[in-house]
């Protein structure tokens, strides 16, 4: 039976979530594809997900969803890189041709990427204080620690997603570099070759199942221009949704690992699909989208600290929800004040 928290946050979270405006109203301001303001709600949304999809893993409090949400974690990281791609390029696209340097993409690389290592280690930072005083973890020495400070490591997981983030920020990058005119194919190449690898070495799926929807955020970005028909958004909706369904069933069954990339790029062109069909505008969703990533790295240590602190399953999930939200905001303020800082911006 599914706990009466869940089933308070659900409620809650459907009546904060605005209909999308093509059910309300189809004869409202034309859609686009990935706007600002779907894109964000729906990260908002997937992060609930995620949290959610981590927390099944070890409490049995979501009755008929538990297998589901078990099963839908790469599915929804699948949409972050998604969108990072599409916003990426979109970012360097149009960055004025005669800034269009080595120095300034080297600065968007490093902008990009040092925000993702601020939140690390404040993150990190949060994890030493919070374990040493529950004794989470055995104590680690001074450089098993500065090895994981300097590998993106945090003391009890592998943290691999911001690591595949920088890696796809630094070969978007060096493929504007490259080729100005063949950049989205040479990024996919590489993080197909990089997918292929971890694939063959024997790595555990998450570190390749997502990672083509970054590129796959460029080519839609690039190749794809806004459809003027909602038709042909919603055949494309109607038949990669179809496809991410059955391939979603058969993941569980088959070849796990290249059957959840395939189905990972498929619900990839379903978002985008789903974006062009609809206006999903959230001020909560919006707010949280906004501070995914650290909510992302803020969970997963409350997390593990609520497994061993033996918590009730009912109360831990909405704890690490609402908590997650409000150190995450408090991670994200300091962290775009020390980016700005750095690189002496004044606007985020």
């Amino acid at each position: 039976m599914i706990s009466f928290y869940v089933i308070l946050f659900a409620v809650a979270f459907l009546l904060l979530f605005k209909m999308p405006s093509y059910i309300k109203n189809k004869k409202s301001v034309e859609l686009k594809a990935m706007n600002r303001d779907s894109t964000m709600t729906l990260r908002g949304a997937a992060i609930i997900g995620i949290v959610l999809h981590h927390c099944s893993q070890y409490f049995d409090s979501l009755g008929i969803l538990q297998m589901p949400v078990k099963q839908s974690g790469y599915a929804l990281t699948a949409i972050f890189f998604l969108f990072s791609g599409y916003g990426c390029y979109y970012s360097l696209c149009t960055m004025p041709p005669s800034k269009k340097n080595v120095r300034a993409i080297t600065a968007w690389t490093a902008r990009h990427s040092l925000r993702i290592y601020f939140d690390f280690i404040i993150v990190f930072l949060m994890n030493i204080v919070l374990f040493k005083v529950f004794s989470v973890k055995d104590g680690m020495s001074v450089a098993e620690l500065l090895k994981d400070a300097l590998t993106l490591t945090q003391p009890t997981w592998t943290s691999w997603y911001p690591k595949i983030q920088i890696l796809c920020y630094v070969v978007l990058a060096i493929s504007f570099l490259i080729s100005d005119k063949y950049k989205e194919i040479i990024t996919f190449a590489v993080l197909l070759v990089y997918a292929a690898l971890t694939w063959r070495i024997g790595f555990e799926s998450m570190w390749y199942t997502s990672v083509l929807c970054f590129p796959l955020g460029m080519l839609f970005a690039k190749y794809i221009p806004e459809f003027k028909s909602k038709k042909i958004y919603g055949a494309v909706f109607a038949i990669s949704g179809a496809a991410f369904a059955v391939l979603f069933v058969l993941q569980t069954k088959l070849m796990q690992g290249p059957l959840r990339l395939l189905s990972a790029c498929v619900l990839a062109a379903a978002v985008y699909a789903v974006t062009g069909l609809c206006q999903f505008d959230s001020i909560v969703l919006k707010s949280i989208g906004k501070i995914s990533f650290e909510i992302y790295l803020i969970h997963l240590m409350l997390l593990r600290l609520f497994v061993k602190e033996n918590v009730d399953s009912n109360v831990s999930i909405l704890l690490i929800l609402l908590i997650s939200i409000l150190l995450g905001y408090i991670v994200n303020k300091l962290v775009v004040t020390m980016n700005n800082f750095v690189f002496k911006r004044k606007k985020d």
